[in-house]
């Protein structure tokens, strides 16, 4: 059985018989390459969009703004401590992370000692230590969980024991990405 093809424009219609337009410009349909996943946010005249190693794709100049989300694929988060206490909650449930990095840092001066956990949640109420940065790790060290991931939706850090001796106070900075 052969199938007969017209050289005519298609109609096509929506499930309530609406006629659907495809955007148009210079008489050709608009499109974006499928086969690339990174949209370039930067701004550009209206009607243009660029993708990862492409040139600018026009989109009908009557067609509104396509938005674009983009999720940042790392969190950082710093906490300064003076006392033994919890830090900020980050909430990475939109775009989990699964790796890290912690520094722990005196101001002033060397602390005299310290306990500080990073830990991580999936339910944002039972957390887990995932790594332990304390005074033999060294001040202003930097401590990385290597090949050990912890896919998390929530984490943050934790001073369990603290002695600043001339240090006012420690910061801690995490970085969480994803693998």
């Amino acid at each position: 059985m052969a199938a007969n093809f017209s050289d005519q424009p298609v109609q096509v219609y929506d499930a309530s018989d609406a006629l659907i337009n495809p955007a148009k410009e210079d008489g050709n349909l608009a499109g974006i390459k499928s086969d690339l996943d990174t949209i370039n946010t930067n701004t550009l005249p209206k009607g243009q969009a660029t993708m990862a190693n492409s040139s600018p794709v026009v989109i009908a100049s009557d067609q509104s703004a396509v938005p674009v989300t983009v999720t940042p694929n790392f969190a950082t988060r710093s906490d300064t401590y003076t006392v033994a206490a919890s830090g900020t909650t980050v909430n990475k449930s939109a775009a989990p992370v699964t790796a890290f990095a912690v520094q722990v840092k005196g101001t002033g001066a060397a602390p005299t000692s310290w306990t500080v956990v990073l830990e991580a949640s999936l339910d944002n109420v039972n957390f887990s230590t995932v790594l332990t940065h304390k005074t033999s790790t060294g001040d202003g060290a930097v401590m990385w969980s290597g090949s050990l991931l912890s896919p998390t939706l929530y984490f943050r850090s934790r001073c369990t024991a603290i002695s600043l001796g001339s240090a006012t106070n420690i910061v801690v900075t995490i970085l969480g990405s994803m693998s």
